[in-house]
């Protein structure tokens, strides 16, 4: 199963259904350092793995920064879910699982 990495400011959480919606790739990113990498990874998910991935969520130390640079990892879950596309973004919609 490929595994994924969201930014905590690019997540939205819905209450009522428990489900983490994290952007994941967008074709149209203004550096696309690694989006053919992410784009060969979510072709794997979406045919080899039913369209299921995961994702780990990561912090920016500044979110506003041109070139963002890694605070820390939340390494105690992974998120599981589906990968949804919507025009150049792709999504995974998913719940928590403790590790």
């Amino acid at each position: 199963m490929p595994v994924f990495t969201a930014w905590f400011d690019q997540l939205e959480y819905d209450k009522s259904t428990k489900l983490t919606t994290a952007l994941i790739n967008d074709t149209n990113w203004a550096r696309p350092v690694g989006v053919n990498n992410q784009e060969r990874w979510i072709a794997v998910a979406e045919q080899a793995g039913g369209g299921i991935a995961a994702f780990f969520i990561i912090h920016a130390v500044d979110v506003n920064a041109e070139r963002r640079v890694v605070r820390n990892i939340d390494d105690d879950k992974v998120f599981v879910g589906k990968l949804v596309r919507d025009g150049t973004a792709t999504f995974l919609v998913g719940q928590p699982r403790i590790l």
